[in-house]
């Protein structure tokens, strides 16, 4: 039976991810980690490509003092597995990048978006090309426009928060706005006129 993930997206900034030695994955996936602003430390044997301020340790349990993330990268399989374990009894999630992802708490999505906005596929780490192309497929049908969107939207939360207490009628409101020309308007360059004509939609409601 596939274990069944819960989609889950991570802000790693300020927070220590450990990894071991491995190949392309794993040096993609840290790369991932430091671009989202997480301290980096690497257990055991060095490795090329690393970003800059990476910390080195021995590959023992006392690599994951502080961690909140194992990346294993599919090298020497004793050392793997102590550290899995290690951390399994610390609570710290580990991430197998062999695609041997059932084994692992945690799986590693393909991803793609702006920094606002993300999408993201996964297979459970059996089949890491299909996330590829997924999350490509889907990441082409998004209007760059949605992470304006999602501005706007973010503005208009609170008000309609106080506004209307009944999340049935808020979530009602969203959707008209959601399917109203807004997003149009922004693609063809209108911001204040999509602000405008969301905002007017969501105190029409009332």
């Amino acid at each position: 039976m596939t274990q069944p993930w819960l989609p889950l997206f991570v802000n790693l900034a300020d927070r220590l991810v450990v990894a071991t030695a491995g190949g392309a994955d794993l040096l993609d996936a840290v790369n991932r980690a430091a671009a989202g602003g997480a301290r980096l430390r690497l257990a055991g044997d060095s490795m090329d490509g690393l970003p800059d301020g990476v910390e080195t340790a021995s590959a023992d349990a006392a690599s994951l003092d502080g961690a909140s993330l194992l990346l294993l990268g599919g090298g020497s399989e004793d050392t793997d597995q102590a550290l899995a374990s290690a951390a399994a009894e610390r609570g710290v999630l580990t991430v197998h990048l062999d695609h041997s992802g059932a084994t692992g708490s945690a799986v590693l999505a393909a991803g793609a978006g702006s920094p606002g906005l993300s999408v993201a596929v996964s297979t459970g780490a059996r089949a890491p090309e299909l996330e590829s192309r997924l999350v490509a497929d889907l990441h082409r049908g998004l209007p760059a426009e949605n992470d304006d969107l999602a501005e706007i939207l973010t503005g208009l939360r609170a008000k309609l928060e106080d506004r209307f207490p009944e999340a049935e009628r808020r979530e009602a409101i969203w959707q008209q706005v959601l399917d109203s020309p807004v997003l149009a308007l922004l693609q063809a360059g209108d911001e204040d006129e999509a602000a405008e004509l969301a905002e007017r939609m969501a105190w029409g409601a009332g």
